[in-house]
């Protein structure tokens, strides 16, 4: 098993590269400019993503696997509030985005293809409620942070937000008595398959204003990759061994936090006035350098979990 997990591992890694290519391409080709990625970046953070949290509800209702999102959500809304705390431990008051990059991971596009691989396709609802709890803190919490101001807790402000908003009709898609007909089901799978692809691809025009040697001298950088790939992880691991739930559950939670930074990390600079070259180079950094820490995390799951 451990050879099939390194594969999926580094297929992510490549694929990830090729499409971060192709944006690098076009945008040095001049297909397209940094205000056509502002654009792109805003539908995909204000549309796209709230559609793929509403996709993850859309699934036959149990009473187990409502017991499962429960318990799985309260688990990933407090580790999310250790994040936090942990990355103003390590980063200055000023290092907004350092702390941002260590906070939220690329649960999506690394994380379910490795939980799909190791455990089944069972394991993906897991991971699921993880992802859209990840969703609604970056878009409160993460947005302050960028913004570099208190969080907003006026309730107007939090319904209309896109991932709660995505949020709540998931909910009640799952909750409906019947599904939904096919046609608005695939039209919204054909809207969420363009999530990753578009992102990785802005990621690498957001790169084509910087010199690629900058993401291997940056030492933030480096200083996140530690903190976001090895000591976050290891918090945990050392969490789930002490919680008594399911094993497939503890194992599934360790891989949605040790996986390398949020896309979102460049996108969220960008639309709030942050150096959105710096937060590519640390998406770029850490999931380069997750090809080394994924493999070490899972044989580590496999001996203490």
């Amino acid at each position: 098993m451990y050879n099939n997990d390194m594969e999926v591992i580094i297929n992510q890694i490549l694929i990830m590269a090729i499409l971060i290519f192709v944006g690098y391409v076009l945008c040095k080709t001049q297909f397209i400019n940094q205000n056509v990625t502002k654009g792109l970046s805003n539908i995909l953070l204000r549309f796209i993503i709230p559609f793929t949290i509403i996709e993850s509800f859309i699934q036959p209702f149990t009473t187990e696997k409502l017991k499962q999102l429960v318990i799985v959500s309260i688990i990933s809304i407090v580790i999310t509030f250790l994040m936090i705390f942990i990355s103003k431990v390590f980063f200055k008051k000023d290092q907004l985005l350092e702390q941002y990059a260590t906070i939220f991971t690329n649960k999506g596009f690394v994380g379910i293809p490795i939980v799909l691989a190791v455990f089944g396709s069972e394991a993906v609802s897991i991971i699921t409620p993880i992802i859209v709890i990840s969703n609604v803190f970056a878009w409160t919490y993460g947005m302050s942070l960028l913004y570099n101001e208190k969080l907003n807790l006026d309730i107007r402000k939090i319904i209309t937000n896109p991932s709660i908003v995505g949020l709540l009709i998931g909910l009640v898609f799952f909750f409906m008595p019947f599904g939904l007909p096919y046609p608005i089901t695939r039209s919204i799978n054909y809207l969420t398959s363009i999530n990753t692809p578009l992102a990785m691809m802005i990621l690498g025009a957001y790169l084509a204003d910087e010199q690629m040697k900058q993401v291997f001298t940056n030492k933030s950088g480096y200083q996140v990759s530690i903190v976001r790939l090895i000591i976050m992880p290891m918090i945990v691991l050392s969490i789930m061994k002490v919680l008594l739930i399911d094993p497939l559950m503890k194992s599934v939670i360790v891989i949605a936090y040790s996986v390398p930074s949020a896309a979102n990390t460049a996108m969220f600079a960008q639309l709030t006035g942050s150096n959105y070259s710096f937060g590519a180079q640390i998406v770029s950094l850490t999931t380069i350098l997750s090809g080394l820490s994924l493999p070490l995390m899972l044989y580590l799951m496999e001996i203490i979990l």
